[in-house]
């Protein structure tokens, strides 16, 4: 009788090895594929938009979701645009493309689409001059158009009058300076872009205090 029961008890012990060790490798299977997955987004991103700068498209974005590309940037012809999304359907990998490329054919519509980005906003923590990361996609999406866009462009930074006007002007300044760096590096030509740090010398007419915060990208024909 106690034989029969040390044996139940070295199968019941045996079993739940074997399950526990079958369950741990089929989620590490599990953990494997959402890994791989990941990598092959990030791999099919990343050759869309190598083949697009090799076509001198410099200004296209993608991103990947599984098998499926989305595309982002402003062209300055309908052709460049169709071009993109041509480039992008060859991709290994990619079995759908969306072409949210943007035209951007003169200086009114290039305007009209950095204020239309700059309606999401672009964050800063109260009193300091780094920009928040939640605002990456909106300068990311305003680079892609500014990189295209004709002329020169200003970045005017406003800021309420509470508090003292040079520390208001000096704290704009620096915001404009670091939205203009991060441009930059996004790939917009840093001879395209000045830095304003306006801070509360142009309220908005009728606008209450806290609305005259705010940020615009001023489309010139010349920095001067």
């Amino acid at each position: 009788m106690r034989k029969a029961s040390l044996l139940s008890r070295d199968m019941d012990s045996r079993f739940e090895i074997i399950t526990t060790t079958t369950a741990f490798y089929l989620c590490l299977g599990f953990v494997c594929i959402f890994l791989e997955a990941g990598q092959i987004e990030r791999q099919i991103a990343v050759t869309t938009r190598e083949a697009a700068a090799e076509a001198e498209l410099l200004w296209v974005a993608a991103e990947a979701d599984g098998q499926h590309v989305a595309l982002r940037g402003a062209a300055e012809t309908e052709s460049a645009r169709q071009e993109a999304l041509a480039l992008a359907q060859q991709v290994a990998g990619v079995a759908s493309v969306t072409n949210h490329i943007e035209l951007v054919e003169d200086a009114a519509m290039c305007q009209s689409a950095l204020n239309h980005k700059l309606q999401t906003g672009i964050a800063f923590d109260a009193g300091r001059t780094e920009i928040s990361e939640e605002s990456f996609s909106v300068l990311q999406d305003l680079a892609n158009v500014a990189a295209q866009c004709p002329g020169t462009l200003e970045v005017a930074v406003h800021t309420s009058a509470r508090g003292d006007a040079e520390v208001n002007r000096k704290l704009a300044q620096r915001r404009a300076d670091n939205i203009a760096r991060y441009l930059i590096r996004a790939g917009v030509p840093a001879s395209k872009l000045a830095a304003s740090g306006v801070g509360e010398d142009q309220p908005m007419a009728g606008a209450v205090d806290d609305v005259n915060e705010r940020i615009e990208i001023r489309v010139r024909s010349s920095l001067a």
